[in-house]
């Protein structure tokens, strides 16, 4: 039976946020979803798909989804998804520092009460104007954007810093509970934004035909003595929409040998719950499951887990010294040249 790779890639650039779909490969000869659209570079195949995804990490979802829907108002375009994004936290915030103003009112004469009011107050306009930066700085080239993507980390970072210290500092449990609802919303939807600042890239693996399965990557390698090989690091790993409902009965794997010396290492990644406990599937009977190099480091999620993964003398589960030799730095002299590319990058490890 012959086989086909089959997908495309598409990825929207949002800050640190790189948005892709992975080539899915199948058993077959025909072309699974002949019908997706490959968008070209900074773009997607539908708003809803890049709104999902670009929520997809956050822990507020819901809230995540509705307001950017809203906020974005369909645009594909990059640097204005991130201005939507910036400019939803913002506004949430100054709703909250006006909501805020109220509480402790009635209390205005215990010193220590009055002192938190305050205090919040000065916390509140901080986070204002640290998220008026980042509108500010959005206005800018997207290189710009995604080059100081540690500084908007940080920046978002400090705002929901600054809601969390406004809330402890009332000693009065009710003012407490009061502020900290007047501040969910503020809150939520800060943490959205440094969710997606955050993220560095989606694998997303599509629906194949019928009686299919998919395989994340396939790589070749002819020659042992080759530099190159896939290596997956700090990227998410899920089911698009279609695939999700048929997760469990549609087989995924993180790869199979496409040629005899094929090497995959996934390190510092969340693998979501649809791929097979035993990870990686064979290509032809017992073809490069003794030459191949496969090896899993430091990964999260219900896909994770290696305990069940195959018993292949290919097969690793590596500790940091042997997975620092397949990051960016010394896996491709990265230090040498990535930097004029303008590309955001990390040398070594995330974590």
């Amino acid at each position: 039976m012959a086989n086909a790779l089959l997908g495309g890639l598409w990825a929207i650039v949002v800050v640190a946020v790189v948005v892709g779909v992975v080539a899915t490969v199948t058993h077959s000869g025909k072309k699974a979803g002949d019908d997706f659209t490959v968008p070209g570079e900074a773009s997607i195949a539908t708003s809803g798909k890049s709104v999902e995804s670009l929520c997809a990490p956050t822990l507020y979802k819901e809230s995540c989804e509705k307001t950017l829907s809203q906020a974005t108002n369909g645009t594909e375009n990059p640097k204005e998804v991130f201005h939507s994004v910036a400019k939803v936290a913002l506004e949430s915030v100054k709703t909250a520092v006006e909501q805020s103003k109220t509480i402790g009112e009635a209390k205005a004469s215990d010193s220590m009460t009055e002192s938190a009011r305050e205090d919040c107050k000065k916390l509140l306009e901080d986070a204002v104007d640290d998220l008026r930066g980042m509108l500010e700085m959005a206005g800018g080239d997207i290189k710009v954007l995604i080059s100081r993507s540690d500084d908007l980390e940080t920046w978002l970072t400090g705002v929901m810093t600054f809601m969390d210290t406004c809330i402890d500092g009332f000693v009065d449990e009710k003012l407490k509970a009061d502020m900290h609802t007047v501040l969910r919303n503020a809150t939520e939807l800060s943490s959205n934004a440094l969710a997606i600042t955050n993220s560095n890239c989606l694998i997303v693996t599509r629906r194949p035909m019928d009686n299919q399965q998919n395989s994340v990557t396939a790589h070749g390698r002819t020659d042992p003595n080759m530099k190159s090989g896939l290596v997956i690091q700090n990227c998410r790993l899920v089911p698009d929409q279609k695939l999700f409902p048929d997760r469990f009965k549609i087989p995924s794997y993180l790869g199979r040998p496409w040629k005899e010396f094929s090497r995959l290492v996934i390190m510092e990644s969340t693998i979501a719950d649809f791929i097979k406990p035993e990870g990686y599937m064979p290509w032809n009977g017992d073809f490069g499951i003794k030459t191949l190099y496969y090896a899993e480091y430091n990964n999260r999620g219900p896909g994770a887990g290696t305990s069940k993964r195959v018993t292949w003398p290919g097969f690793h589960v590596i500790g940091r010294k042997d997975a620092e030799q397949f990051t960016a730095g010394p896996f491709i002299d990265g230090g040498l040249w990535l930097k004029f590319t303008g590309t955001p990058h990390i040398l070594g490890f995330k974590f």
